[in-house]
Order: C-alpha cells, then sequence, then structure tokens
C-alpha cells in the first residue's frame, strides 16, 4: 500500500453500493471516473458522473489526519460544517497489489457510498486545475445552506468564512473583491451569533472575528474602518485571556500578530486615511460599507456608457495622496529629489484622469489644478492621446508602479478600466481631441 500513498491515480468505477446504519440502502451499476490528485497538502477528487447519489462532484481532503493503516489508505477532511453531501473521509482498500474500491464517508447521518471497479492510471499529471476553481456561494447561500442540515452556527460558519476570505484574500480582480465582501458578511453574522452566545464574557472567537472583520474592510479599502476594528481586536484579546478559564494560553493564538502588522502597515502606509476625530471604540464593526468597490462596479459596468465622475475623483485622490506620502518620506530620509521624480511619474496618470474628466463633460481639466500649477504637461498630453494612454496600460498591465502601494489592485484595474474605455471611444469617435 506504500506505493500509492499520496500518489495521484484514476479508478473508473461500475459498481456502487451506499450504505447507511448497518444497511445497504442502495446499489447498482455506474459508469463514474474517480480521479485523484495531490496538490501542496491537498489531495482533489473529482467523480466524472455520480447519477442520483448525494455526493458531490469534486472536493478535498487535507493531508492532516491521512496516513496507512492496516488494510487501507486514510485521506481525512477535517471541519465542523458537516454538510451531507461532502466526504469527510475516503478510504482505499486493496486486493492483489492494487485499489479494489474506494469508499467515501459523510455524516450528518453517517452514511458510505463504495465504488467498485479498477485502478486505470497512477502518477498521471494533475489536468483539473480549472475545475479546482470552485464557485463561490453568497453569504445569504452558504448560511441557507447551513440552515438547511441544521449546521448553522458559530463554528461551521467561521470556518466557512475563513476559506471565503483566505480563497480570495490576493483580491487580484473585481470578482474577489465581491467575495471578499460576501466573506464579511459572514464574519460579521458570526460576530452576532458570538455576542449572543457569549453575553456576560469575551470568547475566545471574538479577537480572531473581530481580526477578520478588520482584514476584510482593508481588503475592499475601508483603511479608516479597518484600523479601528483592529485596535478593537486588541483590546478583545485582553478581555479573552482575563475571561478565559484556562492560563498560559499565547496571545498569538487569538491573532496578535495579524493584528498588529494590519495596524502597523495602515499607520506606516495609509495614515492620511485615518479620521482622527473619532475613537476606535465608537465604531460600529457590523456595519457593511462597499462605498469604494461601488464605485469600482460601476465603473466596470460602464463601457457603453461614460465612467461615473465619482470614481474617476476616487482615483485622482487616491493617487494624489500616495505622492503626498512620497513628498513625506522624502523629507523625512533628505531625498526631496526622488520623491519629486517618483511624483512626476504619477502625475501623468493622473492627467489622464484629468482628460477623462473633461472628455466624459465632468468639467474641466483645471478642476483639479491649484493657483500656479504649469499646463505645459498636460497640454503635451493633448498632443497624443490615444498613444500616451496606450503606453499607460502597458506599463499597468506589465509593471504597474502602484503595485507594491496599493491594496489589493483596485488603483491599477480602476485605471485600466478608464483608460482602456478612453480609448475605445477616441477610437470610434464619441470622443474628439
Amino acid at each position: 500500500m506504500d506505493r500509492y500513498f499520496k500518489r495521484n491515480f484514476v479508478f473508473a468505477a461500475n459498481r456502487y453500493e451506499e450504505w447507511q446504519g448497518g444497511y445497504c440502502i442502495n446499489q447498482g451499476y455506474i459508469n463514474c471516473v474517480i480521479t485523484a490528485e495531490f496538490s501542496g497538502d491537498l489531495m482533489r477528487v473529482f467523480l466524472s458522473d455520480v447519477e442520483e447519489l448525494r455526493i458531490l462532484k469534486n472536493f478535498e481532503f487535507e493531508m492532516d489526519g491521512s496516513m496507512i493503516l492496516a488494510d487501507r489508505i486514510q485521506y481525512v477532511h477535517n471541519t465542523s460544517d458537516f454538510n451531507p453531501s461532502i466526504p469527510i473521509v475516503c478510504h482505499l482498500f486493496f486486493s492483489n497489489g492494487t485499489i479494489d474500491y474506494v469508499r467515501f464517508a459523510m455524516t450528518n447521518p453517517d452514511r458510505i457510498i463504495e465504488f467498485y471497479g479498477k485502478l486505470e492510471k497512477l502518477d498521471q499529471q494533475n489536468s483539473h486545475h480549472e475545475e479546482c476553481k470552485k464557485t463561490l456561494d453568497t453569504a445569504q447561500s452558504i448560511m441557507n445552506e447551513l440552515k438547511s442540515y441544521g449546521m448553522l452556527s458559530l463554528d461551521p460558519l467561521m470556518e466557512r468564512a475563513v476559506k471565503l476570505y483566505n480563497d480570495n484574500s490576493n483580491v487580484s480582480n473585481l470578482d474577489q473583491a465581491k467575495f471578499i465582501v460576501e466573506a464579511l458578511k459572514l464574519f460579521v453574522k458570526c460576530n452576532k451569533l458570538d455576542l449572543e452566545e457569549h453575553e456576560n464574557h469575551t470568547s475566545a472567537y471574538r479577537p480572531k472575528i473581530l481580526m477578520y472583520i478588520a482584514l476584510c474592510n482593508y481588503k475592499i479599502n475601508n483603511i479608516d474602518r479597518a484600523y479601528k476594528i483592529a485596535q478593537k481586536a486588541l483590546d478583545a484579546i485582553n478581555e479573552a485571556i482575563s475571561d478565559s478559564p484556562l492560563i498560559g494560553i499565547p496571545r498569538s493564538y487569538y491573532g496578535e500578530e495579524t493584528i498588529n502588522n494590519l495596524i502597523s502597515v495602515i499607520e506606516n502606509k495609509y495614515s492620511n486615511s485615518i479620521n482622527r476625530d473619532s475613537n476606535y471604540y465608537e465604531i460600529d464593526e457590523n456595519i457593511i460599507d462597499t462605498t469604494f468597490l461601488d464605485k469600482l462596479s460601476t465603473s466596470n459596468n460602464s463601457r457603453v456608457n461614460d465612467i461615473s465622475k465619482e470614481f474617476i475623483k476616487a482615483l485622482i485622490d487616491a493617487i494624489s495622496k500616495i505622492q503626498n506620502e512620497f513628498t513625506k518620506i522624502g523629507k523625512r530620509n533628505g531625498d526631496s529629489a526622488l520623491a519629486i521624480k517618483n511624483n512626476q511619474m504619477l502625475e501623468m496618470y493622473k492627467i489622464a484622469l484629468y482628460f477623462a474628466w473633461e472628455k466624459y463633460n465632468y468639467g474641466c481639466h483645471s478642476d483639479f489644478w491649484k493657483e500656479g500649477d504649469s499646463m505645459f504637461e498636460y497640454m503635451m498630453f493633448e498632443m497624443q492621446p490615444a498613444e500616451i494612454i496606450n503606453d499607460l496600460i502597458i506599463s499597468l498591465k506589465e509593471s504597474s508602479p502602484f503595485r507594491m502601494i496599493e491594496r489589493n489592485g483596485l488603483i491599477t484595474n480602476g485605471l485600466i478600466t478608464i483608460y482602456e474605455d478612453l480609448i475605445k471611444k477616441l477610437h470610434s469617435g464619441k470622443i474628439q481631441i
């Protein structure tokens, strides 16, 4: 059996048996190809056809708890979300030196399905990369699903929320940002459930719930909210330790390192986004603010209609804040020349936005100028806007200057959306130079 452990395989099943409570409740013939592929610490399983059987067609097992037993190989999915259709155990049974049948065990209630057939391949290359990308549900559909099998409680809900966040935390596109909002909704629900269950004391869960609420807000550009909720999370750690009957639990267990890192990043990079006029204990962590994301969604949906004026202004303001930070850093480090060079480079991205502002009939490009600002660069831009905008698009796609300083690609993606819309309208004649 050792030679089969943690190795890819393809098993062609031609018969199945379904068991529950010690009785075979269903059996028959089936044409199902079971493909197992290992990637990192996961085994991904794909079933080609399950007919009417109550089992998902693709699912995963972690390597923790997986082992070779006396008569079988065992893979385990550790979960507190006892979805009756998701296998929590996979067993490979052997006969004559090869896989004889594959068993999947579900729970809620306890049930097993055994697939009988023959081994077709061993050590085949992974080929299901795209299929591994599961369709992510909304927060409401996840809660409805958990409720349908009696598991709408803190543990499984938190597990789903964390997975949804982790799967999308790099926020490389608008869809992932939307899923971060869905994760935020789940964490807010967790927060409410936790407060209901622990009215008189702070649970061990609360610091981490607040930590994830802060992280989600950070990912969708709610910097002030993220900063203040993270501070509330630090307070919650102290309260949880004080209220806990256990002694000696390290503060890292509650997520202190992650919380402190988030606070440090915001203080060092985005201090201008912090509202110093309000205190962190006044903020309601259960409010879900999607203002910036709504603006981004509006712009992405406006390939035919004009980009919204609010979105253009939001990007101009965002770039201006970065330029202000460069100026402060230059003065602090005694290297103003470098700061001026960086700010001049970023200014061209703003000039293209001024152009969009005027061509979309939201005002004049000079609306954003201060007394004494030079018009020379804008005049040079107007001589060949299409060529310059195309160059800006290429620079953003190949090596965005905002990559290391923006949050989750929001500035880069927003600029590309506006610039590509400008190019389209310039070429179609809808915008006249």
